[in-house]
């Protein structure tokens, strides 16, 4: 699994800069590349590896919902619009 080395110091220096990890900006193209990383973390239960990337993503996520003007989001809840972006199934 593959961030650049700049991507993952900024998810450090979220997560040790800011009280608020939501505070922190990432880019489309950076919020892309973590949704990856926690696509293949949730599908092979490799968690422990990328806990930082996987808790910033989350974040990010959640940044995310109900933003987009007719989004599916707006008609369902938060963990549907979770796995939606993960691309998983939890049925």
């Amino acid at each position: 699994m593959y961030l650049s080395e700049e991507l993952k110091d900024k998810i450090a220096s979220a997560i040790k800069n800011n009280r608020l990890i939501g505070n922190a900006r990432f880019t489309e193209e950076e919020y892309h590349a973590m949704l990856n990383i926690t696509r293949r973390i949730w599908s092979n239960y490799a968690w422990r590896e990328f806990d930082d990337v996987n808790f910033v993503t989350l974040v990010e996520i959640a940044k995310r919902w109900r933003r987009d003007e007719g989004s599916e989001a707006d008609e369902s809840g938060f963990w549907d619009y979770v796995f939606d972006e993960l691309e998983l199934s939890y049925d």
